[in-house]
């Protein structure tokens, strides 16, 4: 592990993802941004990837979800279903610290629907076709980052 810090989805991917990846034995064939260039699909020998970057880890997890102190992770609901339909085998998610984190959608999706851990957020973005700040309310599912592998080390 390096101390090298990274700030964005790029970076993560060339920094750590691509390294981690490799280093399973694994060579990447296709890459391709999706949401907004927010994530990237990954396939790389007969696995397929989705990675994201997210610039903190979910903190307040255990307030929201847990009596039990721990941090988390939670990605939108309508790309947890993206993955699903996608037949992704991993999602992996890359924090600054060059940590990747990694769990199957199906894995995700079943703990949240046993463990009801979704819930509505809203995020204020600026949206360029009407030229201001807007609020939307997107749909999160959450589990608790213990429940993730650590993908790299």
């Amino acid at each position: 592990m390096t101390n090298q810090q990274v700030l964005t989805l790029d970076g993560a991917y060339r920094s750590f993802c691509i390294k981690s990846i490799e280093s399973k034995g694994l060579q990447i064939t296709k890459i391709m941004d999706v949401n907004k260039g927010r994530h990237k699909y990954i396939e790389a020998g007969d696995k397929k990837f989705c990675f994201t970057y997210k610039r903190a880890y979910f903190g307040s997890y255990s307030s929201q979800f847990s009596n039990q102190k721990q941090i988390g992770e939670s990605i939108n609901v309508d790309r947890l279903y993206w993955c699903l339909d996608h037949n992704i085998d991993y999602i992996l998610v890359g924090h600054p610290d060059g940590k990747i984190y990694g769990l199957s959608p199906l894995e995700w999706k079943e703990y949240c629907d046993k463990n009801n851990t979704y819930r509505k957020v809203e995020r204020i973005e600026f949206d360029k076709q009407f030229g201001k700040k807007v609020s939307r309310i997107e749909a999160t599912a959450s589990i608790p980052i213990s429940l993730m592998i650590r993908w790299n080390l």
